[in-house]
């Protein structure tokens, strides 16, 4: 199973690694889709605001030339008939100098004998409108042309207007990031740096920088647009975030997968080692009773009245201990299926460890050295005696078992009050237990691979001791030590029922 768990494990951390591979190329290829997004909604807000920025400074000059054209004192107009086309035509003169006129006409235009006021301005919205249209400067007169071309070469960009009217357009765009205006003559530097690191820079744009009529000199405008990670995360929270909780939720399936998995594997292994203890334990008086008939039966025990006491004596210990063992599966089994049934009584803690470090100093044959502390005037618990008293048992018992010397042994109890419950400390000298074991101690079949096979046992004591505790409102902790031996804390309410 082991080669097939690795290989499971191995594929997992492959899968998990792809997966996040697989998502931070999508993340980045997104992050790169939005930014060229920004770049091309950017560009388009700065194509729009460089045209209307433009119009504006036309819309000036038309103001100006029909407030100049409308002033009587300085242009007049009338009709004027032409007889080679026998038709009238429209005469502009300047005011101060009559010898300086044009006339025309206009097809567009009705031109009578008297020019009305309504004609006249719509003579003057013609003319202007389509002249800087064309971005033609038309001298009619000396003086209109000269006022003209001033106005014209004096309608340079306005920078102020231009960055109002872009903020404008990325806000349409739901854009509302910070930028930078960056110009630039391209007729005196042949190239220029469209992008800043750091930035999102538009495309460069064609702008009337000089004059609205820049045939000169062909001026660009970029746009940078200043922290676009703050935009771009804004714009791709929601993706971000919902990648990033999908693989999390992805890796925790995993790593509860893996726990599974392990947890599965370590209850093999519990299994395992149960099923070759319970073999073990199950044979040896199996085994006893088999030699024991043997004996009684061709060896001539049974005529042996000392001899046939003897095995009998053997054979009913044997069946016993096996009843005994067997019992404490199955009790095992019940409590966890439903629950204990408690017969509660005032029992003395002291009494209790005395009787039980006597019955297995003279079951285990050793000469079991205790010592029993009393730091406080309460010595009785209100419990279940049986189930109590096979509590401290199974404690005792593993002190014991489980110690590398049995002479050696040295068990210390003390007896104490502490938060609000009455508290039994068991504490040996033995061989300790790692830490890494410490943890499952109190499952069900665990059993700490120190020589697990030389000694006998289910993995049920600490297992049924908890259950005991919990099921009398207390607790029950370990804490042990390598070559320190180890401590076993039993608390117990010190009140019995009201």
């Amino acid at each position: 199973m082991m080669p097939s768990f690795k290989k499971l494990i191995i594929l997992a951390l492959f899968a998990s690694v792809g997966l996040v591979f697989l998502q931070a190329s999508w993340l980045v290829h997104e992050w790169r889709n939005d930014r060229e997004v920004i770049q091309r909604q950017a560009t388009t807000a700065l194509k729009e605001a460089v045209h209307q920025e433009l119009e504006n400074r036309k819309d000036s000059l038309r103001r100006y030339l029909k407030e100049i054209l409308n002033d009587t004192t300085l242009f007049t107009f009338s009709t004027l008939y032409l007889p080679k086309y026998k038709a009238w035509s429209v005469k502009m003169a300047d005011a101060k100098n009559p010898q300086d006129f044009t006339n025309w006409t206009n097809a567009k235009l009705p031109v009578g004998p008297v020019l009305t006021p309504q004609l006249k301005q719509d003579v003057i919205n013609t003319m202007v409108n389509e002249q800087v249209n064309s971005n033609t400067i038309m001298y009619y007169t000396q003086k209109l042309g000269s006022r003209w071309k001033a106005k014209y070469d004096s309608l340079r960009l306005n920078d102020a207007a231009l960055k109002n009217l872009f903020a404008r357009k990325l806000e349409a765009e739901k854009l509302s990031p910070s930028f930078t205006l960056r110009y630039a003559d391209t007729s005196a530097r042949k190239a220029f740096a469209p992008g800043v690191a750091g930035k999102i820079s538009t495309s460069a744009v064609g702008i009337e920088y000089n004059t609205i009529w820049d045939y000169d000199h062909k001026h660009v405008v970029v746009a940078d647009i200043n922290n676009p990670f703050l935009l771009l995360l804004k714009r791709l929270w929601f993706t971000i975030t919902a990648s990033f909780l999908l693989l999390m939720l992805t890796l925790y399936c995993m790593f509860r997968m893996y726990r599974v998995i392990r947890q599965q594997k370590q209850l093999a292994a519990i299994k395992n080692d149960f099923i070759s203890n319970i073999t073990h334990e199950l044979k040896t008086p199996l085994a006893t009773v088999a030699a024991a008939i043997d004996a009684l039966q061709h060896f001539n025990g049974w005529n042996d009245a000392a001899r046939r006491e003897k095995y009998l004596n053997t054979s009913r210990h044997e069946i016993n201990r096996l009843n005994a063992l067997l019992s404490q599966i199955m009790d095992t089994a019940i409590y966890d299926k439903e629950g204990f049934s408690l017969q509660k009584e005032w029992i003395n803690i002291k009494d209790l460890l005395n009787q039980m470090a006597t019955a297995l100093s003279i079951q285990y044959d050793v000469e079991l050295n205790y010592n029993i502390t009393a730091h406080t005037n309460r010595e009785q618990v209100f419990a279940d005696r049986n189930h109590f008293t096979c509590t401290i048992k199974n404690i005792l018992e593993n002190a014991i078992k489980y110690h590398p010397s049995r002479k050696e042994l040295k068990i210390d109890i003390g007896i104490f009050e502490k938060d609000a419950q009455l508290a039994i400390e068991i504490k040996d000298n033995g061989a300790g237990i790692s830490p890494e074991h410490q943890p499952f101690l109190f499952d069900k079949f665990y059993r700490a691979p120190q020589n697990g096979h030389n000694i006998k046992g289910f993995g049920l004591g600490l297992h049924y001791a908890r259950r005991i505790m919990h099921a009398h409102n207390g607790n029950v902790s370990l804490f042990s030590q390598e070559n320190a031996g180890t401590t076993v804390l039993l608390q117990l309410p010190l009140h019995g029922p009201a």
